[in-house]
């Protein structure tokens, strides 16, 4: 039998809807991922306050995860209060098979650009506690086949898969991967910004090669 999904909601002044998952930069209180299911006038009024980055914001409340015999698992979603939409934030649009409800998706231009990895999971809206930690240690290998590929667009400099893991652990010790908070259908989310001497340090750190190659 298929588990209850661990879900809460998002919600503005004048709608609330159904929210299946946020990617939050907390530093900054702004969304940079938004999935989302309700009545597509709803999510639309949603939608736009994400839109108006100067004007708007929406709420999104804290609702905590049980087991079926009454175990405390953790929170499904950590609150977040008056949060915007970060820069370049774009929604696509899908109906709901037989309903009168649509499902938005809505992602900020750092994401499209590959400058924010996200990775998400439809059925990580069912986990939580240790088996939604257990998901996302899974998930890390597509993490980082993402964070190679975006390597691989931001800079001239070749960088080979299998050398992921370990620019990786580099990159999170010396502080130019910062992980953002992930929830519902996210399950993984990290800046990454993009520095040649950042990026050629981890790789002569990988192969050790000599301190000449960082200009």
């Amino acid at each position: 039998m298929q588990k209850k999904p661990y879900v809460t909601r998002v919600y503005n002044s004048h709608a609330s809807v159904t929210l299946l998952g946020v990617v939050v930069d907390a530093q900054a209180d702004e969304v940079h991922y938004l999935s989302a299911i309700g009545p597509k006038g709803s999510l639309q009024s949603i939608w736009a306050s994400l839109a108006s980055r100067s004007k708007g914001s929406v709420d999104v409340s804290s609702e905590y995860a049980y087991s079926e015999d009454g175990k405390f698992l953790g929170p499904a979603f950590d609150s977040q209060w008056r949060l915007k939409g970060a820069s370049g934030m774009k929604a696509f649009w899908s109906p709901l098979p037989n309903t009168a409800w649509s499902h938005m998706v809505a992602v900020s231009g750092d994401v499209r650009d590959n400058k924010i990895i996200v990775v998400t999971d439809p059925q990580a809206v069912y986990w939580a506690g240790k088996e939604r930690k257990a998901r996302i240690t899974a998930a890390m290998p597509e993490f980082t086949r993402r964070f190679v590929a975006a390597l691989n667009t931001h800079s001239d400099v070749p960088v080979l898969e299998e050398w992921g893991e370990a620019l990786l652990q580099s990159a999170i010790i010396n502080r130019w991967v910062r992980s953002l908070t992930a929830q519902g259908d996210a399950l993984i989310a990290g800046r990454v910004f993009f520095s040649l001497p950042n990026i050629l340090g981890a790789i002569r750190q990988h192969l050790g090669v000599g301190g000449g190659v960082v200009q």
